[in-house]
């Protein structure tokens, strides 16, 4: 029997941590390239999904964590805003971006659209349904 399996946020973890993205499009809200040194470490606990990543924005290295979320708006749902365990998140992926995200010490958050192949979620979905 097969399952209905949607998108999750699990889906993104795997795409992210096997660098299943597409990387050469990954850009902030405001269009600045974003390239991915590490993606960092999956963290099975409480607080950010992955730690001592590295990104590049423009000029400048980013190191800190990564949070991943199917909405940006998400980030609010989770009271991400009201938790100081999320002020060092450098990247938060999104499926959509429909809201700006600010951290407890009120600064935004860079987000990005994670991008991979059409056809990869539906091997995802059969290696589950496997």
């Amino acid at each position: 029997m097969r399952e209905n399996i949607t998108i999750s946020e699990n889906f993104l973890h795997y795409i992210w941590k096997n660098k299943l993205f597409r990387s050469e499009n990954m850009t902030d809200a405001d269009g600045n390239h974003i390239k991915v040194l590490s993606t960092g470490t999956l963290n099975t606990d409480a607080g950010p999904d992955f730690f001592n990543a590295k990104i590049k924005i423009g000029d400048t290295i980013w190191a800190g964590n990564i949070e991943i979320h199917l909405r940006s708006s998400d980030w609010y749902k989770h009271n991400h805003h009201k938790d100081h365990a999320y002020n060092n998140v450098i990247l938060h992926l999104v499926i959509e971006n429909d809201k700006d995200c600010y951290s407890a010490d009120n600064k935004l958050i860079t987000i990005s659209t994670l991008n991979y192949a059409n056809n990869l979620f539906e091997q995802y979905k059969n290696l589950i349904n496997n």
